[in-house]
């Protein structure tokens, strides 16, 4: 047996619908969640967001697992690398797939799983109003002369930090001292990894 995963596409903001479908079809699943805050009728709430939007991941035998199941799941729209069709004769919500699941490589898999962990740790480090150890990837405060201005770490070397500086809009490159980098709760995020085609964390 031959396991691999693949990347299933959700129908619009039915991520978690189809994730509960896929697996109770006992396929194992990949669906990474994040914790948000978002301000609903003037309250902060704290809620689950998907990494991936309209994306989850499936594992399975493309050969030997009936893995059809899949594309009539409720919340599923189709299987990367497969078209989904319909036809004038079909009922409405009915549709055909054509083409093959596309495998999304071992290193690819391991990336994502990767910078998903980092970007967990990251968010509990958020508001608990400590400093990181290794600022990288992190949005920061940089003091230039009597201004301060937003700025992406892209490596933490111990004193001197390189950032990418926030200037009209354009990411400028620079080295600064690490005293002159300022963290506050901004905890902002590195590029996740491309994964599948155009599939990127929107």
């Amino acid at each position: 047996m031959t396991l691999s995963w693949y990347v299933v596409q959700s129908k619009a903001s039915q991520e978690i619908r189809a994730w509960i479908s896929v697996a109770d079809l006992r396929f194992e699943t990949f669906f990474p969640q994040e914790r948000r805050i978002v301000v609903h009728a003037g309250k902060r709430e704290a809620v689950l967001r998907a990494f991936y939007p309209s994306y989850l991941f499936a594992r399975f035998d493309l050969d030997a697992d009936a893995w059809g199941a899949i594309l009539r799941s409720p919340g599923v729209s189709t299987i990367v690398g497969m078209q989904r069709v319909s036809s004038w004769h079909q009922s409405p919500g009915l549709a055909t797939h054509i083409g093959r699941p596309r495998v999304l490589k071992d290193d690819a898999m391991e990336r994502m799983r990767e910078w998903v962990a980092e970007e967990t740790r990251k968010a509990q480090l958020i508001g608990t109003g400590k400093a990181p150890t290794n600022l990288t990837g992190f949005s920061v405060r940089v003091r230039v002369g009597d201004r301060e201005l937003d700025a992406l770490v892209q490596a933490d070397v111990g004193k001197r930090v390189l950032v990418l500086l926030d200037m009209l809009g354009k990411g400028v490159p620079t080295t600064v001292s690490r005293d002159s980098v300022a963290w506050g709760d901004g905890g902002g995020k590195t590029q996740p990894p491309v994964v599948a085609g155009r599939l990127r964390k929107q």
